[in-house]
Parts: structure tokens; C-alpha cells; sequence
């Protein structure tokens, strides 16, 4: 196949960045139909808190599973297929719920929901990772994270606009619509896409395997190349710590876009309006956090000792709001101090997520397979989304919301300490193996 032009390469690059980002926006929309309407669909069918949260408890445990388990394989999988069967299949369960069943048939949609989205992080991060230049790699790493905030804002936005004109059901109308037709468009647009960027990628390669005389083992399609097996200390560094992280600051992170309008009200009197400018402006303020950890990863080459410095700085924002709701102020300074800080922790939580689960799988893709890190990385993630609605609730009603943070500023302290105590270690261990060397 001959080689494209580099223009040509770039206009196809834009145009796989702005699809993978959209899938996963679209993935957002899809997953968020039922959390934006839960006060709606609550009232509707008469069912108490719990029961209504229970949707999203069977969603977050088949995604954080899924996550796991399509990371492992998602290196054998037809993307073209497997992404637009995903999201079809989460066509159809807002298509199902658009009917209004009953309401014990929710959390088995929502859990088939879940299921069926898993596949796509791992995936998509894949597909970017197998066919984007070192050139354009790190802008897709950036615009996959803000994916996240640009879903959810839309998911919320338009929930509130179809409750005003419509009904609840409509979003999930929405929802169904827009991942059917998106399915369809992936289908038939990711060949064109994908076939040429290859070719172009394995002349790349061979390039540079000509100029440093290093052979590299990866196969003609990046999806299936085989990386180095992972092994004792690595498994620890690049795995299990930094799945242990990635739990904490999603415990975090989804803890904030539950909790603080409940926060905001019980602590300060805020009215409900405001509760729904907070579910948009934290995402948005989180859209950074990827620029964040970028910005930072060309000064600190290390993951874990990156992740360790904003882990700081969100320990800190955590201290503060913690002092403040100790204090027992309600004032005007000390309810416009917490929401400032509420924003500090949310961009901080996303720049720490991104850095695990988007920016290290894809610039480390030449050592560790980036659809297997992600997924493994995302899965854990989601251990500590699970979490956080029903465990930061049951601390809160024991005791108060100044128990939980004291608990999220305990764990933001041992997620400090853990970042910089790894690489610290693995100091040690390496000086040890040179010194053992020279006897």
C-alpha cells in the first residue's frame, strides 16, 4: 500500500481524535440518561432513595468488571465491530427504559448497560494509541479526558431541558438516538480512517527500526502487538499502586458530583438552583485536568511521583474545606471559600485521573500494551465510583459530613504518601542491584 501524504496523515489523525472523542462522549450521554432524571424517575414510580440508587450500583459494578476484563482482551478485538456494537446495545437499553417498564426491570437494563460500555475505554484508548503519531498523540490525550465533562454536561443539560418542555423519558430517547446513529457512523467511517494511518505507522516503525538498529516486536496491527510481560516489581509500580490511586481519586472525584449540592445546602442554605449549576460547573472546571497533567509531564517524567505532586495539592483542598465545615462558618466568605475549593479538588481529582488512565497507557505505548493499562487502570477507578454515593452517604448520616472528610482527607494523605514512597523504593532497589553489581 503506498504511503500517504503527511497532510493527509494529519486530516485523518483530526479526524480519528474527533471520533473516539465523541464515541466516549456519546458513551456519557448514554450512561448518564438515568443518574440526570433519578429525582424524576423516583417521584415517577414512588421508590425511595435506595431502591432508586440501585441502578446505578448493578451499572458501576458491571462497568468496573468490564473494564477489567475487555482491557485484558480488547487486543483481539475488531474495533469497527465491537465499539459500534456497544454502543447500539446501549441504544436499546434507553430505547427500553424510554417505555417506561417496570421499575424492577431498570437495574437489569442499567447492569446490560454497563456491560456493554466497558468495552469502550480500552478500546478507543487502543485505537489512538495503535494509529496516531507521536506528533498527535498527546491531543488525544487531552481531548479523550475532556470527553468526560463535554458528555456529562450534555446529558444534564439536556435532562433539564426535556423535564421543562417534555418528560424525563425524552432523554433517554435522546440518548438512544444519538448512540444508534453514532454506532452506524463509526461503522462505516472507521476503515477509511484506520486502514491508511496504519499502513503510514508501520512505515514509521520501520523507519526507526532502520536508524537505531533495534528491533522492535510489534506486529502489523499495533492492536495485537505483544509487549513485555509484566513482571514482580513493575506488576506493583504500574499496576496495583496506581490502581489503588486511580480508586481513591474516583472515590473522590464521584463523591464531589454527588454530594455537594447536598453539602452546599445542609452546610450553608444554598438553594436547589444552585445545585444544578454545580453538577455542570464541576465537570467543567475537571475539563483542565488533563491540560494539568500534561502540562506537568513535561517537567516530571514519572507517573507516580506526577500523581503525587497533584495529590498534594488536592490534600491540601480537602484540608481546607475540612477546617471549614469544623469551624461551623455559613457565611457568605466561608460558602464561597468551600465552593472554590470544591472546584480546586474536582480539577485536581481529574488531573490525577487522566494521568492514570489516559496520558501513562498511551505515552507509554511502546512498553506496556495501552489497552490492557487502561482498562485495568479504569476498572479500579470504578471500585472506588462504586463506592462513593452509598459509602460517603452511610458516613455522612453516622457521622456528618465533617467525618467524611475527615476520612477523604486520610485517603488523599496515604495516596500522597503511596506516590512518592513507589518510586522512592524503586531508588533504593535499583542502587542495591548497581552496588551488588560492582562486588
Amino acid at each position: 500500500m503506498r504511503e500517504i501524504s503527511e497532510k493527509k496523515s494529519g486530516k485523518l489523525q483530526v479526524w480519528l481524535i474527533f471520533m473516539c472523542v465523541f464515541a466516549y462522549t456519546v458513551s456519557y450521554v448514554s450512561r448518564y440518561s438515568y443518574n440526570a432524571n433519578i429525582v424524576a424517575i423516583r417521584e415517577y414510580y414512588g421508590a425511595d432513595n435506595a431502591s432508586a440508587g440501585l441502578a446505578g450500583t448493578f451499572y458501576f459494578f458491571a462497568y468496573g468488571a468490564g473494564q477489567v476484563v475487555n482491557g485484558l482482551l480488547c487486543r483481539r478485538y475488531n474495533k469497527k465491530y465491537c465499539i459500534a456494537a456497544a454502543l447500539l446495545i446501549s441504544a436499546a437499553m434507553n430505547a427500553l427504559l424510554f417505555f417506561s417498564p417496570a421499575f424492577a426491570a431498570y437495574k437489569w437494563l442499567w447492569l446490560i448497560n454497563g456491560a456493554a460500555l466497558s468495552v469502550l475505554w480500552s478500546s478507543l484508548v487502543s485505537v489512538l494509541a495503535a494509529h496516531l503519531s507521536d506528533g498527535y498523540l498527546k491531543q488525544g490525550v487531552l481531548f479523550m479526558s475532556m470527553s468526560v465533562a463535554i458528555g456529562t454536561c450534555i446529558s444534564y443539560g439536556t435532562s433539564a431541558l426535556f423535564m421543562k418542555i417534555a418528560t424525563f423519558r425524552a432523554a433517554f430517547l435522546f440518548a438512544a438516538v444519538l448512540a444508534g446513529a453514532f454506532a452506524a457512523c463509526w461503522f462505516f467511517v472507521y476503515d477509511g480512517l484506520t486502514k491508511p494511518l496504519q499502513s503510514a505507522r508501520n512505515a514509521e516503525r520501520a523507519e526507526e527500526t532502520a536508524k537505531t538498529g533495534q528491533v522492535r516486536r510489534i506486529e502489523a496491527d499495533a492492536g495485537t502487538r505483544r509487549k513485555a510481560r509484566v513482571r514482580g516489581w513493575d506488576l506493583a509500580a504500574v499496576f496495583i499502586v496506581p490502581g489503588v490511586l486511580a480508586a481513591i481519586v474516583n472515590l473522590i472525584k464521584d463523591g464531589l458530583n454527588t454530594w455537594v449540592p447536598e453539602i452546599l445546602k445542609t452546610s450553608f442554605g444554598y438553594g436547589n438552583s444552585l445545585s444544578l449549576t454545580l453538577t455542570l460547573v464541576l465537570p467543567l472546571l475537571g475539563m483542565g485536568g488533563s491540560a494539568l497533567a500534561l502540562w506537568l509531564h513535561k517537567k516530571i517524567g514519572n507517573f507516580l511521583i506526577l500523581c503525587g505532586v497533584i495529590y498534594l495539592a488536592e490534600t491540601f483542598a480537602v484540608a481546607g474545606i475540612t477546617a471549614i465545615l469544623r469551624s461551623g462558618s455559613t457565611g457568605a466568605a466561608a460558602g464561597g471559600a468551600t465552593v472554590a475549593l470544591f472546584g480546586g479538588v474536582s480539577l485536581f481529582s481529574h488531573a490525577v485521573n487522566g494521568a492514570l488512565t489516559s496520558v501513562a497507557p498511551m505515552l507509554l505505548r511502546e512498553k506496556y500494551e495501552s489497552g490492557k493499562m487502561a482498562g485495568i487502570l479504569n476498572g479500579s477507578a470504578y471500585v472506588g465510583s462504586t463506592i462513593s454515593a452509598y459509602g460517603l452517604g452511610a458516613i455522612a448520616d453516622k457521622s456528618g459530613w465533617n467525618g467524611v472528610f475527615l476520612l477523604l482527607l486520610a485517603l488523599s494523605a496515604l495516596a500522597t504518601v503511596l506516590s512518592f514512597a513507589v518510586p522512592a523504593l524503586e531508588k533504593l532497589r535499583k542502587k542495591k542491584g548497581e552496588n551488588e553489581t560492582k562486588k
